[in-house]
């Protein structure tokens, strides 16, 4: 996580800010994840582990880290911001299960292509690709089938 205190730190001192230990707090517990998550569950997370930091220092925070582009915001519906960490990330799409709303990356080297060959046809400079696909997860589709078959009866 070296790296990421490092970027933050350059960033906040250039635009005059502080690396404050509730700041710090929520920089370790982000990069302590690897799942999308909202502020929410991250202040949830925080309080279980006694570490209470307050709610605005935790939107504060979330909104520097996505500005210092660590990390990257997503709305996937219902009004909630989700979160990843964007180092180190390939171009990835993600399904949104809008039933119990279980996120699942996937990567596929085609799509990808396909947006850097259009990008080119056009003459267009991409700066962010993204591919949100709304629907139904496995475990939710057998839950609609079953509760169609009940009905149905």
């Amino acid at each position: 996580m070296g790296d990421e205190v490092q970027t933050f730190e350059e960033y906040l001192k250039k635009h005059s800010l502080h690396l404050t230990a509730p700041r710090a707090t929520v920089l370790r517990k982000v990069f302590s994840t690897h799942e999308h998550f909202t502020a929410d569950e991250l202040i949830a997370r925080l309080d279980k582990d006694a570490t209470p930091v307050s709610k605005a220092t935790v939107y504060r925070t979330l909104s520097l880290l996505r500005d210092c582009n660590l990390l990257i915001e997503h709305e996937f519906g219902l009004g909630k911001a989700y979160f990843e960490h964007a180092s180190a990330l390939e171009h990835h799409g993600h399904f949104y299960c809008i039933d119990c709303g279980k996120i699942a990356e996937f990567y596929d080297v085609r799509l990808n292509a396909m947006q850097e060959k259009i990008s080119q046809q056009e003459g267009f400079q991409p700066l962010q690709f993204v591919v949100k696909i709304h629907g139904y997860c496995p475990v939710c589709q057998a839950k609609r089938a079953r509760h169609q078959q009940g009905s149905a009866s």
